[in-house]
């Protein structure tokens, strides 16, 4: 079972945008700007490759409504949407995964470094909540 698929099973807390049969989103916990979020089938599957057909068909809707909804909730011009299919292209986690990476003015297109959403745990679960219900308050559904 991967990291992934216990916060979908709710072993470990997430800070869920949506939940449908075949798809999941929720917030990065170290995220490479305020907002990242992630894309995430149900189905445990390491690659792109690998994900049954009726998930496939359907992943161009949830990057394009995710998408907007991400840059709407942090005003941002431009976001990041990036896949790292296999370990060799800096896929960490053995679950397929599309990062949503919202992008301001000046901001290096190609930097993915972590950061943590503040210094402290209440600060963390402050700023996490936030994001939550701000691109919750933005996704429309496909």
């Amino acid at each position: 079972m991967t990291l992934f698929s216990k916060i979908i099973a709710g072993e470990i807390p997430g800070e869920f945008i949506f939940k449908d049969e075949r798809w999941v989103a929720f917030l990065d916990i170290f995220p490479a700007a305020p907002g990242h979020t992630l894309l995430v089938p149900r189905d445990p599957v390491a690659f792109l490759s690998e994900l049954p057909g009726g998930t496939q068909a359907c992943m161009g809707q949830y990057i394009s409504a995710l998408s907007a909804a991400v840059k709407q909730a942090a005003q941002a011009p431009a976001v990041s949407v990036l896949v790292r299919d296999g370990s060799e292209a800096g896929q960490e986690i053995p679950h397929v995964h599309i990062h949503f990476i919202p992008r301001h003015e000046h901001a290096q297109a190609h930097q993915f470094s972590s950061q943590r959403y503040g210094d402290s745990d209440q600060e963390v679960e402050k700023q996490i909540a936030y994001w939550g219900n701000a691109i919750r308050s933005q996704w429309t559904g496909i």
